[in-house]
């Protein structure tokens, strides 16, 4: 029928959900844990986004945006294409760990691409955990892949230089587990888990400024700057 699930229920079935994460050139303003997702005031200062992850249960695609998705790329449109037709599925449940702020790290990088202004069926998999858990799961995926895999998540290469190529085999590695290990964590959430389902919205003002705003079941927005003083303070 086209419409979304209203919570998690039975929404995760094999091939139902993807799995997202991006990567970019470290900077000042990524750092570990949930800084890695806070964002400097100064846009046009920040490095563009370098890769964008897509697991599904079978495999992981690493998309080179660098390469693939600047303006003067004759692969930027095919590429906006194949990614809208994914993002705005509603459908297609997807999942992300602090993506409301990748999504505008993406936006703000590629503003030329339609595919970054919408995603529907987002679930944050860290804020479904902090509400399942009462505020008091583990700080940091490698934790919480420790809590529930039994063995962490090698953070080692998150301040590698995603900016040169070609990627090593280590970084690919890095890269698509950090978006894989999202549909394990969510599908441990169990049927009950109290993540609703909600969509992004990416809007630029009058000014200029990039914000995305996350629509929820009563269809309120919330922008990113939002989003981030309510999980901090959970």
């Amino acid at each position: 029928d086209g419409q979304a699930p209203a919570s998690t229920g039975n929404v995760l079935p094999e091939g139902r959900c993807i799995g997202l994460d991006a990567e970019w050139r470290p900077g000042l303003e990524k750092r570990s844990g949930m800084q890695k997702h806070r964002r400097s005031t100064q846009v046009n200062r920040l490095e563009p986004v370098a890769t964008l992850q897509v697991a599904m249960d079978e495999f992981v695609a690493v998309f080179d945006l660098l390469s693939l998705a600047p303006a003067d790329k004759a692969t930027a449109a095919p590429l906006s294409a194949l990614l809208a037709s994914l993002l705005a599925e509603p459908r297609l449940v997807k999942l992300g760990y602090g993506f409301q702020h990748d999504l505008h790290r993406l936006a703000a990088s590629y503003p030329h691409l339609e595919c970054f202004r919408s995603v529907s069926a987002v679930i944050d998999v860290q804020e479904a955990w902090l509400k399942r858990a009462n505020g008091k799961c583990p700080a940091g995926l490698s934790a919480m892949c420790v809590e529930h895999f039994g063995r962490p998540l090698s953070k080692r290469l998150q301040t590698s230089d995603w900016g040169a190529r070609p990627l090593t085999r280590a970084q690919l590695l890095y890269a698509g587990l950090d978006a894989f290990c999202l549909i394990g964590l969510a599908r441990a959430l169990g049927d009950d888990a109290p993540a609703e389902l909600h969509s992004l919205q990416v809007k630029t003002s009058a000014t200029g400024q990039i914000m995305v705003q996350a629509f929820a079941g009563d269809d309120k927005p919330r922008t990113d700057l939002e989003e981030l003083t309510r999980v901090d303070q959970a």
